[in-house]
């Protein structure tokens, strides 16, 4: 009965919160008095549910293709930035977790840090060099 209890609870806390991050990504977007939270809402549902089945976090080209779909350019840009700006926040996320851990080697052992570590923290910062690239252009796409 405890289980099912906290299954509802979680449930419950996962739908409240999807619900919030349509609500912040339309605030993120929205340009225009148009109200578009149903296509928004519909978007991050689809982007999300192919997210967990799709490698490479493919369903967020499904995102932005739903937001965008029937809307003038600036409005597609602006989705597709927002879209990138948020991936870069991960990104942003995650290097500062794994500059953690190496601070954290470095001050804790006397070993030399390992190869799969610093592998890994390069290309996270490399992935989120390109993407501040990419946001960059979205961004000067949406304000001409």
């Amino acid at each position: 009965m405890k289980s099912l209890l906290f299954l509802s609870a979680a449930v419950l806390f996962i739908c409240f919160g999807h619900i919030l991050r349509g609500l912040r990504w339309r605030l993120i977007i929205e340009e225009e008095e148009v109200n578009r939270s149903a296509q928004l809402l519909n978007a991050l549902s689809w982007g999300y549910l192919l997210n967990l089945i799709l490698p490479l976090k493919l369903g967020e080209f499904v995102r932005m293709y739903i937001a965008g779909k029937g809307q003038p350019i600036r409005f597609k840009a602006t989705v597709v930035a927002s879209v990138l700006f948020e991936r870069m926040l991960d990104l942003i996320y995650v290097c500062v977790i794994c500059i953690g851990l190496v601070l954290t080697w470095l001050n804790t052992q006397g070993s030399p840090i390992p190869a799969a570590l610093l592998k890994t923290t390069y290309y996270f910062a490399f992935g989120l060099a390109a993407l501040i690239f990419a946001l960059v252009i979205s961004f000067q796409i949406s304000s001409r």
